[in-house]
């Protein structure tokens, strides 16, 4: 028996190495200090309400659990668009950083899915 571990452990070495090569996804980023975070699953944002700091940078988290594409599309009370956003294909997330917004109240879409909505609000 003593003669097959190393013989086991390579097998479990190669399993775990052929698994990893079969594109196993890999672990989402963790948020960094002080991010919005905005959450998509089921085609919908989870997260439908996030505050920001008005007049000031910050950085926008934006994980996407689904296994198709999505993104945060910020738009102003008038309608404008203030962040396009990056469409990613998930499960993914990234950080972004978002220039400051003037004190007020604005919402978010999904280009690829305009149904998925959400309020941000820079005080």
């Amino acid at each position: 028996m003593r003669g097959r571990a190393p013989l086991l452990l390579a097998a479990a070495g190669l399993l775990a190495a052929a698994v990893a090569a079969c594109g196993a996804p890999a672990p989402l980023l963790t948020p960094p200090p002080g991010a919005v975070v905005i959450t998509a699953q089921g085609t919908a944002f989870v997260t439908q309400h996030v505050s920001a700091p008005a007049g000031a940078a910050f950085t926008l988290f934006f994980e996407n659990r689904d296994n198709e594409a999505h993104n945060v599309h910020i738009w102003d009370a008038a309608g404008a668009s203030v962040f396009p956003g990056e469409v990613i294909a998930g499960p993914k997330a990234i950080a972004m950083d978002i220039a400051a917004l003037a004190a007020g109240t604005y919402h978010f879409t999904c280009d690829v899915h305009p149904g998925m909505t959400g309020e941000l609000v820079a005080n």
